[in-house]
């Protein structure tokens, strides 16, 4: 078996179609190939969702976005796709939300915590970019920090986990 996570959404097409053709060859006949990857969907934060926007514009300049013209990744859309594409059998695919309510679980406000991090490390390209100014940035990397620790936040995204099996036959 063959497990990744966090790996598709960011891989630009070529590259992307190399390492799933990779993975499959190095799989024994019967083996078994399971992506995870992530969606983001909306959330409370109006600074957050104009950071995923930029988010998203970088990823389509990197060529890495499925859905260049939508308002997501467009991962959960493509994952079951890629293995059935790609030759594999037995596919399917589960969808697992994830909860941004500050409260919902124990480890939301580490995982939050992460996700903001995470932004500000494409500061640098977002600024390359020409999509917002510095200043403008770290604004609203901390009203984003401010409005999810708020009594009322709430958000949502996915975790779609695509499955598939080596045929026997290769």
């Amino acid at each position: 078996m063959i497990h990744v996570q966090s790996l598709v959404s960011f891989l630009m097409t070529p590259m992307r179609d190399k390492i799933i053709e990779d993975m499959i060859r190095i799989l024994k006949p019967g083996g078994w190939l399971n992506i995870v990857d992530y969606e983001q969907g909306s959330t409370s934060s109006a600074a957050f969702n104009r950071l995923s926007v930029m988010g998203l514009k970088c990823l389509g300049a990197l060529g890495g976005s499925f859905a260049p013209t939508s308002t997501s990744y467009g991962v959960a859309a493509r994952l079951y796709g890629f293995l059935v594409e790609a030759g594999m059998v037995d596919v399917s695919y589960t969808l697992h939300t994830v909860d941004y309510g500050i409260n919902s679980h124990a480890g939301t406000a580490q995982f939050i915590h992460d996700l903001i991090v995470g932004m500000t490390n494409f500061k640098a390209f977002v600024l390359s970019l020409g999509l917002t100014d510095s200043e403008t940035f770290d604004m609203l990397i901390e009203q984003a920090k401010e409005e999810f620790h708020l009594p009322d936040s709430c958000g949502y995204a996915y975790l779609i986990s695509a499955i598939g099996r080596k045929d026997h036959g290769y």
